[in-house]
């Protein structure tokens, strides 16, 4: 099932992707960097103090304007947080849809960022009341977040900083919840 929710996401936002590259003076690129989760969590209304996990991104994005203008993308991004001997590690396909603006050699952007999850795994993490925490039930596929950043620009090379914090409890539980928070540093390539 998620497979196949999967595949029509993925087929959907490469359309979406592919809509935006089209018009003249459109930009197309890719990106890659490091990602540094650390979401914040509670059990019933006490914050639990989590480690972060690192990971990594990578993706395709297109932006068009040249003073005011905007970005779209496609990525894969690794988010998750470890307690002591117990980690949670959680997979998504992200598609932001920013506005720009752009000054010479540098640009900020900020607007809407979902999340469509892929992946999730568990060890050794104990729910609240000693249950087990099950990625198939316990997790909500769909996260609605926010994306702000900075980047420069030199020739075809950018470097990207950018701050992801989602307001989607994607807990699917009444128990606690996890609001990802991520920060990221990317490399990119603009044709």
């Amino acid at each position: 099932m998620r497979i196949a929710r999967l595949a029509s996401i993925t087929v959907l936002a490469t359309a979406l992707v592919a809509l935006t590259v089209i018009p003249a003076r459109a930009q197309v690129g890719v990106m890659a960097g490091w990602n540094y989760s650390d979401p914040q969590v509670t059990a019933g209304d006490v914050d639990v103090d989590v480690g972060h996990r690192s990971g990594f991104n990578i993706g395709l994005f297109t932006s068009r304007g040249d003073l005011v203008g905007y970005m779209v993308g496609l990525y894969y991004s690794q988010r998750g947080f470890d307690i002591d001997t117990a980690s949670v590690k959680l997979d998504y396909v992200e598609v932001p849809a920013l506005a720009r603006l752009t000054l010479p050699f540098v640009r900020v952007y900020g607007g809407v960022n979902l999340g469509f999850e892929i992946n999730c795994e568990a060890e050794n993490f104990p729910f609240i009341g000693g249950a087990p925490f099950l990625c198939e039930t316990d997790t909500e596929s769909l996260e609605l977040g926010w994306k702000v950043g900075a980047g420069g620009k030199l020739l075809i090379f950018s470097l990207d900083i950018a701050y992801v914090w989602g307001s989607t409890d994607v807990l699917g539980s009444d128990v606690g919840s996890i609001k990802h928070r991520v920060f990221q540093i990317d490399l990119g390539l603009t044709f």
